[in-house]
């Protein structure tokens, strides 16, 4: 997959087959750019659902206090 953005637009675009890279030349010639990959998290708001994404994971079980047949111990 490469990243493309013009302006403030981005796309992902296939590169696996001739016909996906043929297409890619044809956007880059209508003014499209190659972008990093935190770009374009960033211009399409995935790096804000990533955010969220971990604040919504539970913590590791290790992390949390220990107990001994559901009593905590002190």
């Amino acid at each position: 997959m490469k990243s493309l953005r013009k302006k403030k637009e981005v796309k992902r675009v296939k590169d696996s087959s001739r016909e996906d890279q043929k297409n890619i030349q044809k956007l880059l010639k209508e003014g499209w750019e190659y972008c990093s990959k935190s770009e374009w998290r960033k211009l399409s708001g995935k790096a804000k659902e990533k955010a969220k994404e971990k604040k919504k994971e539970s913590p590791r079980p290790s992390l949390q206090e220990p107990t001994v047949m559901g009593l905590t111990q002190r």
